[in-house]
């Protein structure tokens, strides 16, 4: 399949984590990209270990040597972490309400919920509990917000005020 001027490979996995996963070689570069089934700081969350250790060990023998292994998303980032980059990057910076009548800080919690934002018939959410290894988005959401209460609550007075 070309992409980019050159020709890649799509390479299905077993299944291991999630089961939708697939590798993506670039012959050309040298470069196979292994999404979540590599990380660059733990061990993905899989299911049949075995069955993982056979599949690492098949991707070295089929793959020449020097290959690059680019793995997935790597540590993932703690909310308290992105939000900390985030007012360094503002810092200095006007925070004045634009025309959308969100502050900078507002926008920011308002698009990280929105990147998890799901609407699935229960039937669909407990398959998706029973196979894949992620935690379903709204718990995506709502835990990881949790750890920054204090910010959100002052923020969004309105959502968290207490009821009359």
């Amino acid at each position: 399949m070309p992409f980019h001027r050159e020709d890649i490979q799509i390479i299905p996995s077993p299944g291991l984590h999630p089961q939708a996963d697939i590798l993506v070689y670039f012959p050309k570069s040298e470069v196979l990209c292994t999404g979540d089934l590599l990380l660059s700081q733990n061990c993905p969350a899989v299911q049949d270990v075995p069955g993982y250790m056979d599949f690492l060990d098949k991707i070295l023998d089929i793959f020449p040597p020097g290959v690059t292994f680019a793995g997935g998303h790597g540590k993932d980032p703690t909310m308290d972490g992105l939000y900390a980059a985030f007012q360094k990057a503002m810092a200095g910076k006007p925070r004045s309400v634009r025309s959308d009548g969100f502050t900078p800080e507002q926008r920011f919690f308002i698009s990280y919920a929105q990147q998890w934002r799901r609407i699935m018939r229960p039937e669909y959410l407990r398959l998706l509990v029973q196979t894949d290894t992620h935690a379903p988005a709204h718990y995506r959401v709502n835990g990881p917000l949790s750890s920054v209460a204090t910010d959100t609550t002052r923020l969004f007075p309105a959502v968290f005020a207490p009821p009359r």
